[in-house]
């Protein structure tokens, strides 16, 4: 069986994605959108790309509006998390997962990291003890985003999802700073309260000066601390990293396996976890919230998952 895949975005994330696909065994790049790729048809919009008949497709950069499609289609769906810039805008996706036999991965490269997934099997083998705190700080002008306007770079940070997927659902959130320093940049600093006196920071901006990009998470019998800013090596003539490149390669490798009917990875289960996406926006929505009024935010003001969303994805 060789999947057909069609991969809508652009810049080079989507050509990285691309070229990953199609050097796994029993894929090929079917279709692209809007950039055109070697062996695969060049379309103009998402509905066109799923009109030449792909079995999945791979939303790069932040997208909603296609995902949706994609997921209304039926096929296989892949899309950085977070889904959507607000629970409004992605309460549809997931509701339609929800009822669909097709598969549906939020994106996580960090995840997917030799030091991320050695501290997180540290963490869930008790060798720290309970997990009580983390922080993670990325900052410095390297880590700039181009935000959309009402779209804070925080929400689009996988060092919050992260946090999310080891500590569950927080009860209160507080996010302060600002998106548009006068220095130029973000400056941000989230607080995460979790039952059970467990708490997380983060710092994140590109407006800070010094740049830092790390995980510590400690328990009540050690810590563990993962070093992200030197983790890849550059290319030359090439800004980006063979670091960033692997990973990606290493995610598309586990798209198309789930594609294709491979056992799944527990340790990896939250990319797939339907509740998981939901908690990850409603999050963003309430630090958003916090940040807009300048208060704390209780979770509970999101409201609730809607139980279509917790009845999970695709059956096994």
């Amino acid at each position: 069986m060789t999947v057909a895949y069609g991969v809508t975005g652009t810049g080079w994330i989507a050509t990285e994605v691309a070229t990953a696909l199609a050097a796994l065994p029993g894929a090929r790049v079917a279709a692209t959108c809007p950039h055109p790729f070697p062996g695969a048809r060049t379309t103009a919009s998402v509905d066109e790309l799923l009109d030449v008949g792909v079995d999945a497709v791979v939303v790069c950069g932040h997208a909603p509006r296609a995902l949706l499609a994609a997921v209304r289609a039926g096929v296989h769906a892949f899309h950085e998390q977070p889904l959507a810039a607000s629970w409004a805008e992605c309460r549809p996706i997931l509701q339609t997962a929800a009822s669909s036999q097709a598969i549906l991965m939020a994106g996580n490269v960090l995840q997917f990291a030799d030091g991320v997934a050695g501290a997180r099997a540290t963490v869930r083998g008790g060798a720290i003890g309970d997990l009580v705190y983390a922080r993670a700080v990325r900052t410095g002008p390297e880590h700039a985003r181009a935000h959309e306007e009402g779209d804070p770079g925080f929400r689009r940070t996988h060092e919050l999802d992260l946090i999310l997927a080891l500590m569950g659902d927080p009860s209160r959130v507080t996010l302060a700073g600002t998106d548009a320093a006068p220095w130029s940049g973000d400056v941000l600093l989230a607080t995460l309260e979790f039952p059970g006196e467990r708490y997380a920071t983060l710092q994140l901006g590109a407006g800070v000066r010094w740049p830092e990009h790390h995980l510590v998470l400690a328990g009540s019998e050690g810590a563990v601390r993962v070093e992200l800013q030197h983790a890849g090596t550059a290319e030359s003539g090439d800004p980006r990293s063979l670091w960033l490149r692997g990973l990606l390669a290493e995610e598309m490798a586990h798209f198309h396996g789930l594609v294709t009917g491979a056992p799944p990875d527990p340790e990896l289960a939250v990319l797939t976890d339907l509740a998981a996406m939901a908690r990850a926006v409603r999050v963003a929505d309430a630090l958003a919230l916090s940040l807009a009024e300048d208060r704390k935010v209780s979770l509970e003001s999101a409201g609730p998952v809607p139980e279509e969303v917790l009845l999970g994805g695709p059956d096994e």
